[in-house]
Formats: structure tokens, sequence, C-alpha cells
């Protein structure tokens, strides 16, 4: 009975917050399957308020059972929402869920004014065509807004198969030699964003990079990837003050895996 009445509370609290935009879902781990929870998601999907916008989409990912397709029709709506910020989350949202995207909405959106935009659809196109997405998207290898480059890269790599692991190797090598850090800053997020282990050489050099921004970025991408073989390049950022907390936060990812690789190291 106590049960019942904290998790009536608990509801109310967490719309509550809701509507105060004091959320944090980083390490968030609940299911919303209730209706009266749901109708309070789907009516600030619905809102003219950006930031009950906003905040119901990170609510959506934690929406289980039948309720997440009729949230999703929703999520889909916003995709042509006047917002920047609403169409790139509404894209980050539905991007592994192919049956609510439309292809042919996605290769409207490929050309958005917004580079953040067309970063975001390039990426959901390639989720939901995988290696069928190649040819709407190749012209993005090339888009001037270098994070619209990188994500076509990552899209292509992580979706694409064997073709797009092709098409994307050329950009991808020339970012991890360019002379330019934020091209190599950029590259260390494509190895994060793709997330296969064994693709840690490349993130080797640029975790040891003379610029700091692309050592941070690289040591991201490393908590992302989670490869053993990085974790001695990673021990090496706790000696250096303005990296410590990055490099804390990646070893942290691996979880209690990592702790006999740093009792042997330390």
């Amino acid at each position: 009975a106590t049960l019942v009445g904290l998790r009536r509370e608990y509801l109310k609290s967490l719309l509550q917050t809701l509507d105060k935009r004091r959320l944090n879902f980083a390490d968030a781990n609940f299911e919303i399957h209730d209706e009266q929870t749901l109708e309070s998601v789907r009516q600030s999907l619905a809102s003219n308020d950006i930031g009950k916008v906003l905040h119901a989409l990170d609510l959506v990912p934690f929406v289980s059972g039948k309720g997440r397709e009729s949230v999703n029709t929703q999520v889909a709506a916003l995709l042509d929402h006047d917002m920047e910020d609403v169409r790139v989350r509404a894209l980050d949202t539905l991007r592994d869920e192919a049956s609510a995207l439309d292809k042919a909405e996605l290769v409207v959106l490929l050309s958005d004014e917004s580079a953040r935009v067309r970063a975001a659809a390039v990426q959901a196109l390639a989720s939901v065509a995988r290696e069928h997405a190649i040819p709407e998207a190749r012209s993005h290898l090339d888009d001037a807004d270098l994070h619209v480059r990188s994500a076509t890269v990552a899209g292509f790599i992580r979706y694409g198969g064997l073709d797009g692991v092709l098409a994307a190797a050329d950009r991808l090598k020339s970012m991890l030699g360019s002379e330019e850090p934020r091209e190599r800053a950029e590259a260390a997020w494509v190895l994060g964003e793709v997330g296969v282990q064994t693709f840690y050489q490349p993130l080797l050099p640029l975790l040891d990079d003379h610029d700091e921004q692309v050592r941070l970025a690289a040591i991201r991408a490393a908590g992302r990837m989670r490869s053993p073989e990085l974790i001695e390049s990673l021990i090496d950022g706790i000696g250096r003050p303005r990296l410590r907390r990055a490099t804390v936060g990646a070893l942290a990812a691996f979880g209690a895996e990592v702790l006999g690789h740093l009792v042997a190291l330390l």
C-alpha cells in the first residue's frame, strides 16, 4: 500500500519537475507505461512551450509497451517544427525507430538550412535505409559544415555495412591526418559515435595529440568505445589537471572490468 501511494506521488513529482524543466536523464533507469503519465507526455509534446516539448522528448525513450507507438507518431510530427532544436531532438529520438520514420521526409531534411538538422537527418536516414542511404546522402561527405561531414561518415560506417565503410573511409582518413585540430577532434567523435571496440587503433595517436581539444575529444570517444587497449593511454590523462575529469569519466564508463587493468597499471 505504501509503495502504491509513493508511486502516485512520484508520478506527480515527475510531472511537476517536467514543467519546471529540471530533469536530467543521464543516469535514469525507469519505464513509463501508465496512461496518466503517457497522457502528460503527449500533452507536453503538443505544447506551444518549447521547453516542455524538449523535456517531453527526453522522456520518450523511457516510454514502454504500446504507448511508445503513439508517442513516436507525435514525435515524427515534430520533424517539420519551426524550431531547429526540436527538429534535431526529434530526429535523434527516432533514429533507431525505423517504423516511425519516413525515408522521403528524411531526404527532404537533408537539405535543411540548419547544419545540425542535416547532421541528425543523415544519421537517421542511414539508420532507416542502411546501405540504400548512401546514394541519397553521399554528397554530404563534402557538406560545407564539418559536423555534417562527420555525421555522414559515422552514419555510413555504423549503419551502411561494407559499402558504407568503403564510402566513408577516405573522408575519415583525411580527418584523422588533418592539420586542422577541429577535423582531428571530429574524427575522434566519429570513432566514439561508431562505437566499435576494434576500431581503437586510430584513436591512440589522438589521445596523445598536441592539441588539448583533440585529446579531450579522444578521451570522450574512448569512454564510448570502451576498448581495453585504450586504458593505458587513458590513465596518462589523470596526470593532466585540465583533462583529469574527462579521463576519470571515460575510465568509469568501462565499469568494473577496468579495475583489473587499473590495479596492474597503477
